[in-house]
């Protein structure tokens, strides 16, 4: 359906980079400035949706490098959210 209506997802794009540049805002307040743990938990939450949506759409299988990868991923976002300095 987006193939054909091209200008209906482009256009999407202004809310949503809205809504993202917003998200960054508040986890940039919620660390009292620090950069860093927006951009890791960003990195990780990314890796999970790449992981899942290429299973979804492209039929990629998650083998256990990838399961491994995930959990990673899931830890390092717990270290950044419960681990204070």
């Amino acid at each position: 359906w987006l193939k054909n209506n091209l200008w209906f997802g482009v256009l999407l794009g202004i809310p949503i980079s809205a809504i993202f540049m917003y998200g960054i805002h508040l986890l940039i307040k919620q660390y009292d400035g620090a950069l860093w743990p927006s951009r890791i938990i960003g990195f990780s939450i990314g890796t999970a949706v790449y992981a899942i949506m290429a299973y979804y759409w492209f039929d990629e299988e998650i083998t256990t490098k990838t399961t491994i990868c995930l959990f990673l991923s899931v830890l390092i976002i717990l270290v950044q959210v419960f681990w204070k300095e």
